[in-house]
């Protein structure tokens, strides 16, 4: 029973939003790849938009697939392009979201997009309070042993 209605359930919620993403004018992009506890490699893709005709922000997973290659720039962008191609929506993007890997950078370039690509604030911001925390390791390690000890006291 779920062999059928399962994959008839997703064509009908893609069929859906295909539509929703025909009627909006302008596509950002997010995306990611990750490593999987079996070290396979999967392209996780996201699409962010204003539905028309109220207006609200939607974030709808488009992809998230293994890459089945090697994760190279060329590799990536072909798979985001596929992606992109069969949502349809290629010509309404307006931005690429990615955090600040190289081989995101390559992917973007490797499909035509580098002018709409742009790298995570968040992501940067991410890794800019980890470079300072490290410095303060120590002291922020003592202050979780003392934490611990007085939370664990009778």
């Amino acid at each position: 029973m779920s062999k059928q209605h399962i994959p008839a359930l997703y064509q009908e919620k893609k069929l859906e939003l295909k539509e929703e993403l025909k009627a909006t004018e302008h596509v950002a992009i997010t995306m990611d790849s990750w490593t999987s506890n079996q070290n396979k490699e999967y392209l996780g893709i996201t699409a962010h938009y204003f539905r028309v005709p109220d207006y609200k922000l939607q974030s709808k997973v488009l992809s998230n697939d293994d890459l089945n290659d090697d994760p190279t720039g060329e590799n990536i962008g072909n798979a985001l392009l596929a992606v992109l191609t069969e949502w349809e929506i290629m010509d309404k993007i307006s931005a690429v979201v990615t955090d600040g890997a190289a081989v995101n950078g390559a992917a973007v370039r490797h499909i035509g997009l580098k002018d709409k690509h742009a790298y995570c604030v968040g992501h940067k911001l991410n890794l800019v309070v980890k470079d300072s925390i490290a410095d303060y390791e120590p002291v922020v390690g003592k202050v979780r042993r003392i934490a611990n000890f007085f939370h664990h006291s009778p």
